[in-house]
Protein backbone atom coordinates (compact mmCIF):
# COMPACT_ATOMS: atom_id res chain seq x y z
CA UNK A 1 0.00 0.00 0.00
CA UNK A 2 2.76 2.40 1.01
CA UNK A 3 4.79 1.46 -2.04
CA UNK A 4 1.82 2.14 -4.31
CA UNK A 5 1.28 5.57 -2.73
CA UNK A 6 4.98 6.39 -3.08
CA UNK A 7 4.94 5.31 -6.72
CA UNK A 8 1.86 7.43 -7.35
CA UNK A 9 3.45 10.53 -5.75
CA UNK A 10 6.59 9.97 -7.80
CA UNK A 11 4.51 9.81 -10.96
CA UNK A 12 2.71 13.06 -10.06
CA UNK A 13 5.95 14.89 -9.27
CA UNK A 14 7.50 13.59 -12.49
CA UNK A 15 4.52 14.86 -14.50
CA UNK A 16 4.76 18.22 -12.77
CA UNK A 17 8.50 18.48 -13.52
CA UNK A 18 7.85 17.55 -17.14
CA UNK A 19 5.28 20.34 -17.49
CA UNK A 20 7.47 22.86 -15.64
CA UNK A 21 10.61 22.14 -17.66
CA UNK A 22 8.65 22.10 -20.92
CA UNK A 23 7.15 25.51 -20.13
CA UNK A 24 10.56 26.95 -19.26
CA UNK A 25 12.14 25.54 -22.43
CA UNK A 26 9.36 27.02 -24.58
CA UNK A 27 9.58 30.33 -22.73
CA UNK A 28 13.32 30.69 -23.31
CA UNK A 29 12.91 29.68 -26.95
CA UNK A 30 10.29 32.43 -27.39
CA UNK A 31 12.59 34.93 -25.66
CA UNK A 32 15.42 33.99 -28.02
CA UNK A 33 13.09 34.36 -31.01
CA UNK A 34 12.05 37.83 -29.86
CA UNK A 35 15.67 38.91 -29.43
CA UNK A 36 16.63 37.74 -32.92
CA UNK A 37 13.53 39.28 -34.54
CA UNK A 38 14.20 42.57 -32.76
CA UNK A 39 17.81 42.55 -33.88
CA UNK A 40 16.92 41.82 -37.50
CA UNK A 41 14.25 44.53 -37.48
CA UNK A 42 16.39 47.28 -35.97
CA UNK A 43 19.89 46.12 -36.96
CA UNK A 44 20.90 47.14 -33.44
CA UNK A 45 21.95 45.37 -30.26
CA UNK A 46 20.28 47.97 -28.06
CA UNK A 47 16.74 46.56 -28.11
CA UNK A 48 17.18 43.20 -26.41
CA UNK A 49 15.58 44.29 -23.15
CA UNK A 50 12.71 46.06 -24.90
CA UNK A 51 11.92 42.99 -27.00
CA UNK A 52 12.24 40.24 -24.40
CA UNK A 53 13.01 41.81 -21.02
CA UNK A 54 9.55 41.30 -19.52
CA UNK A 55 9.44 37.65 -20.59
CA UNK A 56 12.95 36.95 -19.29
CA UNK A 57 12.09 38.57 -15.96
CA UNK A 58 8.94 36.45 -15.72
CA UNK A 59 10.82 33.24 -16.47
CA UNK A 60 13.44 34.14 -13.89
CA UNK A 61 10.83 34.85 -11.21
CA UNK A 62 9.12 31.52 -11.90
CA UNK A 63 12.51 29.80 -11.67
CA UNK A 64 12.41 30.34 -7.88
CA UNK A 65 10.30 27.18 -7.91
CA UNK A 66 13.55 25.30 -8.48
CA UNK A 67 14.72 26.35 -5.02
CA UNK A 68 11.46 24.98 -3.61
CA UNK A 69 11.91 21.78 -5.64
CA UNK A 70 15.27 21.23 -3.97
CA UNK A 71 13.90 22.04 -0.52
CA UNK A 72 11.05 19.55 -0.91
CA UNK A 73 13.34 16.86 -2.30
CA UNK A 74 11.53 16.64 -5.64
CA UNK A 75 14.92 16.98 -7.33
CA UNK A 76 18.33 16.04 -5.85
CA UNK A 77 19.90 19.47 -6.38
CA UNK A 78 19.38 20.67 -2.82
CA UNK A 79 18.68 24.29 -1.93
CA UNK A 80 21.98 26.18 -1.94
CA UNK A 81 23.04 25.78 -5.57
CA UNK A 82 19.63 26.64 -7.11
CA UNK A 83 19.33 29.58 -4.72
CA UNK A 84 22.74 30.93 -5.73
CA UNK A 85 21.96 30.56 -9.43
CA UNK A 86 18.55 32.16 -9.06
CA UNK A 87 19.86 34.96 -6.84
CA UNK A 88 22.66 35.92 -9.24
CA UNK A 89 20.42 36.25 -12.27
CA UNK A 90 17.59 37.88 -10.33
CA UNK A 91 19.95 40.47 -8.91
CA UNK A 92 21.20 41.31 -12.40
CA UNK A 93 17.67 41.55 -13.82
CA UNK A 94 15.54 42.99 -11.04
CA UNK A 95 17.96 44.95 -8.87
CA UNK A 96 20.03 46.55 -11.63
CA UNK A 97 18.42 46.52 -15.08
CA UNK A 98 14.85 47.15 -13.89
CA UNK A 99 15.98 49.86 -11.48
CA UNK A 100 18.26 51.82 -13.83
CA UNK A 101 16.56 53.02 -17.00
CA UNK A 102 19.82 54.38 -18.40
CA UNK A 103 21.32 50.90 -18.93
CA UNK A 104 18.27 49.19 -20.42
CA UNK A 105 19.46 49.88 -23.98
CA UNK A 106 22.99 48.64 -23.39
CA UNK A 107 24.31 46.13 -25.99
CA UNK A 108 25.60 44.07 -23.06
CA UNK A 109 22.02 42.95 -22.37
CA UNK A 110 21.87 41.41 -25.84
CA UNK A 111 25.09 39.50 -25.10
CA UNK A 112 23.79 38.24 -21.77
CA UNK A 113 20.28 37.35 -22.94
CA UNK A 114 21.67 35.60 -26.00
CA UNK A 115 23.81 33.32 -23.83
CA UNK A 116 21.08 32.80 -21.26
CA UNK A 117 18.43 31.84 -23.81
CA UNK A 118 20.57 29.20 -25.49
CA UNK A 119 21.90 27.82 -22.21
CA UNK A 120 18.51 27.64 -20.51
CA UNK A 121 16.79 26.13 -23.53
CA UNK A 122 19.42 23.37 -23.66
CA UNK A 123 19.15 22.78 -19.90
CA UNK A 124 15.36 22.64 -19.68
CA UNK A 125 15.06 20.58 -22.85
CA UNK A 126 17.41 18.02 -21.32
CA UNK A 127 15.38 17.95 -18.10
CA UNK A 128 12.16 17.50 -20.09
CA UNK A 129 13.54 14.52 -21.99
CA UNK A 130 14.93 13.09 -18.75
CA UNK A 131 11.47 13.24 -17.14
CA UNK A 132 9.96 11.04 -19.84
CA UNK A 133 12.89 8.63 -19.76
CA UNK A 134 13.91 9.36 -23.32
CA UNK A 135 17.16 11.25 -22.98
CA UNK A 136 19.52 10.34 -25.84
CA UNK A 137 23.27 10.47 -25.36
CA UNK A 138 23.66 13.46 -27.68
CA UNK A 139 21.30 15.45 -25.46
CA UNK A 140 23.41 14.65 -22.40
CA UNK A 141 26.55 15.60 -24.29
CA UNK A 142 25.11 18.97 -25.33
CA UNK A 143 23.75 19.62 -21.83
CA UNK A 144 27.16 19.29 -20.21
CA UNK A 145 29.36 20.81 -22.93
CA UNK A 146 27.34 23.62 -24.53
CA UNK A 147 27.79 25.82 -21.46
CA UNK A 148 31.57 25.91 -22.01
CA UNK A 149 31.38 28.33 -24.97
CA UNK A 150 28.04 29.86 -23.90
CA UNK A 151 28.84 30.70 -20.26
CA UNK A 152 31.52 33.33 -21.07
CA UNK A 153 29.08 35.35 -23.16
CA UNK A 154 26.65 35.60 -20.27
CA UNK A 155 29.40 36.51 -17.80
CA UNK A 156 30.91 39.05 -20.19
CA UNK A 157 27.52 40.71 -20.63
CA UNK A 158 26.94 40.86 -16.87
CA UNK A 159 30.37 42.40 -16.23
CA UNK A 160 29.88 44.91 -19.02
CA UNK A 161 26.48 46.03 -17.77
CA UNK A 162 27.57 46.27 -14.14
CA UNK A 163 30.49 48.48 -15.11
CA UNK A 164 28.06 50.67 -17.07
CA UNK A 165 25.69 50.77 -14.09
CA UNK A 166 28.26 51.72 -11.44
CA UNK A 167 28.15 55.52 -12.09
CA UNK A 168 24.34 55.50 -11.86
CA UNK A 169 24.43 53.37 -8.71
CA UNK A 170 26.72 55.90 -7.03
CA UNK A 171 24.80 58.92 -8.35
CA UNK A 172 21.38 57.64 -7.28
CA UNK A 173 22.69 55.97 -4.11
CA UNK A 174 20.52 53.00 -5.02
CA UNK A 175 19.32 51.01 -2.00
CA UNK A 176 21.15 53.50 0.21
CA UNK A 177 18.62 53.15 3.05
CA UNK A 178 19.06 49.39 3.18
CA UNK A 179 22.86 49.60 3.18
CA UNK A 180 23.06 52.58 5.58
CA UNK A 181 23.67 50.27 8.54
CA UNK A 182 26.54 48.50 6.76
CA UNK A 183 30.11 49.75 6.32
CA UNK A 184 29.92 49.52 2.52
CA UNK A 185 27.51 50.78 -0.12
CA UNK A 186 25.56 48.86 -2.71
CA UNK A 187 27.79 50.24 -5.47
CA UNK A 188 30.85 48.81 -3.66
CA UNK A 189 29.12 45.43 -3.43
CA UNK A 190 28.35 45.47 -7.17
CA UNK A 191 31.92 46.52 -7.96
CA UNK A 192 33.34 43.63 -5.94
CA UNK A 193 30.85 41.18 -7.45
CA UNK A 194 31.97 42.32 -10.89
CA UNK A 195 35.52 41.43 -9.90
CA UNK A 196 34.31 37.95 -8.95
CA UNK A 197 32.66 37.59 -12.36
CA UNK A 198 35.94 38.60 -14.01
CA UNK A 199 37.71 35.76 -12.23
CA UNK A 200 35.01 33.25 -13.20
CA UNK A 201 35.18 34.50 -16.78
CA UNK A 202 38.95 34.08 -16.91
CA UNK A 203 38.65 30.56 -15.47
CA UNK A 204 36.07 29.57 -18.06
CA UNK A 205 37.90 30.86 -21.13
CA UNK A 206 41.08 29.09 -20.05
CA UNK A 207 39.41 25.69 -20.33
CA UNK A 208 40.96 23.91 -23.27
CA UNK A 209 38.65 23.40 -26.26
CA UNK A 210 39.24 19.66 -26.11
CA UNK A 211 38.17 19.41 -22.49
CA UNK A 212 34.55 18.39 -22.95
CA UNK A 213 33.98 16.36 -19.82
CA UNK A 214 32.05 17.61 -16.83
CA UNK A 215 34.52 16.44 -14.19
CA UNK A 216 37.39 18.28 -15.83
CA UNK A 217 35.47 21.54 -16.10
CA UNK A 218 34.13 21.33 -12.54
CA UNK A 219 37.61 20.53 -11.24
CA UNK A 220 39.06 23.53 -13.07
CA UNK A 221 36.39 25.82 -11.68
CA UNK A 222 36.72 24.37 -8.18
CA UNK A 223 40.46 25.04 -8.06
CA UNK A 224 39.83 28.60 -9.21
CA UNK A 225 36.97 29.19 -6.80
CA UNK A 226 39.11 28.02 -3.89
CA UNK A 227 41.44 30.91 -4.69
CA UNK A 228 38.64 33.41 -5.31
CA UNK A 229 37.76 36.04 -2.74
CA UNK A 230 34.00 36.42 -2.94
CA UNK A 231 34.36 39.80 -1.25
CA UNK A 232 37.33 42.13 -1.51
CA UNK A 233 39.70 42.35 1.44
CA UNK A 234 38.73 45.98 1.97
CA UNK A 235 35.06 45.05 2.32
CA UNK A 236 35.82 42.19 4.71
CA UNK A 237 38.04 44.46 6.79
CA UNK A 238 35.35 47.13 6.86
CA UNK A 239 32.72 44.61 7.89
CA UNK A 240 35.01 43.22 10.60
CA UNK A 241 35.73 46.73 11.89
CA UNK A 242 32.01 47.48 11.95
CA UNK A 243 31.24 44.31 13.93
CA UNK A 244 34.15 44.93 16.28
CA UNK A 245 33.00 48.51 16.88
CA UNK A 246 29.50 47.27 17.70
CA UNK A 247 30.96 44.69 20.09
CA UNK A 248 33.11 47.28 21.86
CA UNK A 249 30.16 49.66 22.06
CA UNK A 250 27.97 46.95 23.58
CA UNK A 251 30.69 46.00 26.06
CA UNK A 252 31.21 49.66 27.01
CA UNK A 253 27.48 50.15 27.52
CA UNK A 254 27.34 47.05 29.70
CA UNK A 255 30.29 48.27 31.81
CA UNK A 256 28.73 51.70 32.22
CA UNK A 257 25.45 50.19 33.31
CA UNK A 258 27.28 47.96 35.81
CA UNK A 259 29.21 50.96 37.14
CA UNK A 260 26.03 53.00 37.54
CA UNK A 261 24.33 50.15 39.43
CA UNK A 262 27.36 49.79 41.70
CA UNK A 263 27.46 53.52 42.31
CA UNK A 264 23.74 53.59 43.07
CA UNK A 265 24.10 50.87 45.71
Amino acid sequence: MAMAATSQMRGISNLYLFLYNSAQAIGWAVAFYRIIVGFLATKSLNGAYASSGDLVCLLQKVAFLEVIHGALGIVPSGVLLPLMQWGGKSHYLLAIIRSIDEVQESPSIFTTFFGWCIGEFVRYSYYTLYCIGNCPCWSTYIRYTAFIPIYPSGLAGEMWLMYCALPYLKKKNLYGDFFSALPFSYSTLVQDWTSVLEILFSLNVRVKPGLFNLKGVLYTWLIGLCNTRLLSISMVEALYAFIEAKRVQAASTSCNEAALKQFAT
